[in-house]
């Protein structure tokens, strides 16, 4: 399960992100998100200079916080207002999120898995490219008509939690299952992957239906009494 390690970098942000937001006022709130960039880009110039191994990079959550900082200063942006994006428009946010993360994996080969060393400039511009593509991800689909989507999408995005957290048990387990393919079958490779990805999607329907739902449905009565006025 070590896939999960960012759980505990979400938990790190929430150990302080509630206060900021309901203890700072808008101004306030931007220089927190700008304060996290500007650390997380200390942190990358550092970790550049020393050399360090991609996954302690990419693993570590000063450098995962600006992620988390461009989705606050995003939300600050809007003023809670979802805008109106036309229909053209939508496509062209995609293609920048893409062009961003591409550019940031080939171009200066963020979390490219390589051991070559990278150097700080290209640390700093390539996780920023994944941040600034995050946002453009985020934008394209705000406000889209859920009628505009197949079922199985918002399902899958329903569940996608399970989907996180299952996959790479299932692919293990379906891996040893069929561990008696040759891996040259290419045949046999297909249907390993289809297998591991239905297994998780069971696996995450399971948990969404019998495990997250019940907490789901504690959070909503939970919102009803907070809501009511005293």
């Amino acid at each position: 399960m070590f896939h999960l390690w960012s759980i505990s970098v979400e938990e790190q942000f929430y150990l302080f992100a509630p206060w900021a937001v309901k203890k700072l006022d808008r101004r306030s709130l931007s220089g927190f998100g700008i304060a996290l960039i500007v650390s997380a880009n200390v942190w990358l110039l550092f970790l550049g200079k020393a050399q360090a191994p991609d996954g302690a990079i990419w693993c570590n959550s000063f450098v995962q916080f600006e992620n988390f900082a461009a989705g606050i200063l995003l939300c600050l942006m809007l003023h809670g207002i979802t805008p109106r994006i036309r229909a053209w428009q939508r496509p062209a946010l995609l293609a920048a999120w893409a062009l961003c993360w591409l550019y940031a994996s080939l171009g200066f080969h963020t979390h490219s898995g390589v051991d070559a060393v990278t150097s700080s400039l290209s640390l700093i511009g390539g996780y920023g490219l994944v941040a600034l593509g995050s946002c453009f991800l985020l934008i394209a689909f705000l406000g889209l008509d859920k009628k505009l989507l197949p079922s199985w999408a918002i399902y899958l995005g329903r569940i996608s939690y399970g989907l996180y957290v299952f996959h790479v048990p299932a692919l293990h387990f379906i891996d040893r299952v069929f561990n008696h393919f040759p891996a040259s079958w290419s045949v046999a490779m297909l249907f390993k992957g289809a297998t591991a990805m239905g297994f998780t999607i069971l696996l995450a329907s399971l948990s969404y239906r019998y495990f997250e739902t019940p907490f789901l449905k504690i959070k909503r009565q939970h919102e009803v009494i907070v809501s009511r006025p005293v």
